[in-house]
């Protein structure tokens, strides 16, 4: 082994391990030999610095691959039988430029992998403000307030995957081969072109379907929704409930429209309290009749007018505490 390989070797082992003494005694007893030295040391740790994260160069097995590169070297860049001291002295030259090729290239390398990464951007919206992203497929997301949707700046490979995190959030998604996948915890909803609502409440997690059809997977399970079908998942006890949707009216925060029909008073007052924010109980008995109508854009007031003409009921208001009491 050449004198040069057995310095190459050493600083490079040095640059792994700045804490080792020995290796930096040797080192610098070795950079006061020339000011040559100094210099191709200072090039070498600025290199090696910026590839401080290149992962592909702890496989290197260095002294064959800058043994291998100065062989692939002009044989007459190094002239041995004329003046062996310069020939040493090119050698010397050759073994550095090829330590520095090494380290350069690595470098490229780790930055066109981590410029071809594929970052996730987070969305996160608080108690009072809504948003919308759209993606690199044209789909959108409509997140409502309080929610939190984790999605990659663009699409690669065969699926187009997001995170939902929490909250409540409307999918419209363009249709394109690859399929469109959501994860929410340890389940996922993938489709190919549809538009859906994910509700996260604590250890429930709400789907219901607006247009298409989505799969919705957990670990032991599958489970096939179409255009006006919902679901309800228990991530505790593993458990699914379908129903029918068209009276949850899911997306009735992002298209500011509750639709009703046939529903009992009781589901009325519930799509009620998420809509607007408040609370309401009933007093006495609660009446049976059926109730078919569509609030678009209707302030709070304006629908517990309609109630109390629709039904013999009195209708008071503190706030956001309703009572509703039979007549």
């Amino acid at each position: 082994m050449s004198k040069d390989s057995i310095q190459w070797e050493l600083l490079v082992k040095h640059f792994n391990d700045p804490q080792d003494t020995s290796l930096a005694q040797k080192v610098a007893a070795w950079r006061t030999e020339s000011p040559d030295n100094q210099k191709t040391y200072e090039e070498l740790s600025r290199l090696w610095n910026f590839s401080g994260e290149i992962s592909i160069l702890d496989n290197f097995d260095l002294k064959n691959e800058v043994n291998s590169l100065v062989g692939k070297l002009p044989a007459t860049d190094i002239i041995e039988e004329e003046e062996p001291p310069v020939s040493g002295r090119n050698n010397r030259k050759w073994m550095w430029a090829a330590a520095i090729l090494l380290i350069t290239g690595a470098a490229m390398a780790w930055w066109t992998l981590e410029m071809n990464k594929v970052k996730y951007l987070d969305r996160l919206t608080d108690a009072t403000t809504a948003d919308t992203i759209l993606l690199s497929d044209s789909s959108h997301i409509y997140m409502d307030h309080s929610s939190h949707v984790r999605y990659p700046d663009r699409w690669t490979g065969q699926t187009r995957t997001v995170f939902m995190e929490q909250g409540n959030a409307f999918f419209d998604i363009a249709s394109d081969p690859a399929p469109f996948i959501v994860k929410v915890g340890t389940s996922s909803i993938t489709v190919l072109g549809t538009s859906f609502n994910i509700r996260l409440q604590g250890n429930t997690l709400n789907l219901s379907v607006k247009t298409g059809k989505v799969r919705f997977d957990t670990p032991n399970q599958e489970t096939i929704l179409n255009a006006g079908m919902g679901m309800s998942y228990n991530t505790t006890t593993d458990s699914i409930s379908t129903f029918d949707a068209v009276n949850t009216n899911e997306d009735a925060w992002i298209t500011r429209e509750l639709v009703f029909v046939d529903a009992s008073l009781t589901e009325v007052c519930k799509k009620m309290e998420i809509f607007y924010n408040v609370k309401i109980r009933f007093k006495g008995d609660v009446p049976l009749r059926k109730l078919n109508a569509t609030f678009k854009n209707n302030r709070l007031e304006e629908v517990l007018e309609i109630l109390e003409a629709a039904y013999p009921v009195k209708v008071t208001q503190q706030g956001n505490d309703i009572i509703i009491k039979s007549k």
